[in-house]
């Protein structure tokens, strides 16, 4: 099995007022590319899919369009999940329908422990939350700070793992230990805004969005995808790449294989 990992289109952003949309669309077809090269079972966007909770018509449009070319007419299952910059509320309009097609965008915390279930694999699609949520969804006035929220989370998701599959883990989260940049967010909430990498450990593959660079984390089964276009001025000397993870199933461990994907906009 192989999936396209990718994360943080922020589709509608601008760069000192400078329109984006025609680099954001170069590095989709560019991703669309290597989906179609290297036959991928399917593409992770994990969040920030648009860069504002209220997108610009303009904006929703063109992420549209992008969506039903590689579901509709490249038949390429999407695995997507919200982040901090999306609206949950928004992007879960039609989502009853969208698994149809094999488009999962998930925008609720209780989504994540209903994995989604391949013939090796289970993914499970966790959206960037508040804690608050995951406290009133477990009922739990313990819960108040992002680590307590996810080590819940997680031990939920370890009951839902099946023994003879992968385990794979789709999030939008600051793991502790990172490297930002400029152009990132900072997620501080009850003072606390980083995720313990240990709290990933039982993953064979933690697919995450947030970090802009593509080497944020140096951990065996934890990536960033890292955005597909650079969004400041700090992004300058980074070079964009997308993940690949592939599965064999007579192997004990996941093989990953790195590419550079927008080699075009390293410039």
């Amino acid at each position: 099995m192989r999936l396209l990992h990718t994360a943080d289109w922020h589709i509608g952003r601008r760069l000192h007022g400078f329109n984006l949309a025609e680099e954001q669309l170069n590095a989709f077809k560019q991703i669309e590319r290597i989906a179609i090269d290297e036959q991928v079972d399917g593409i992770i966007i994990a969040g920030d899919l648009y860069d504002r909770s209220l997108p610009s018509e303009q904006s929703v449009g063109l992420f549209n369009r992008m969506l039903k070319k590689l579901n509709l007419a490249d038949h390429f299952p999407i695995y997507a999940i919200a982040g901090n910059h999306d609206s949950a509320t928004r992007l879960s309009i039609g989502s009853d329908w969208f698994k149809d097609t094999n488009l999962y965008i998930h925008t609720q915390v209780s989504q994540c422990f209903q994995p989604v279930e391949l013939a090796d694999a289970q993914l499970f699609l966790l959206p960037f939350f508040e804690p608050f949520e995951v406290r009133q969804y477990f009922n739990d006035e313990s819960i108040q700070h992002v680590d307590e929220a996810f080590a819940a989370i997680v031990e939920q998701i370890k009951k839902q793992f099946v023994s003879d599959k992968k385990h794979i883990l789709i999030s939008h989260f600051f793991v502790a230990g990172s490297a930002t940049t400029e152009s990132e967010t900072k997620l501080t909430v009850g003072g606390l805004s980083a995720v313990p990498e240990q709290l990933l450990a039982d993953f064979d593959y933690v697919a995450l969005g947030h970090l802009h660079g593509k080497d944020a984390i140096k951990a065996p089964n934890i990536q960033y995808s890292g955005s597909p276009v650079k969004f400041s001025l700090s992004e300058a000397n980074q070079k964009k790449r997308g993940f690949r993870c592939g599965y064999q199933s007579d192997r004990t461990a996941p093989i990953f294989l790195n590419y550079h994907h927008c080699a075009m906009l390293s410039s």
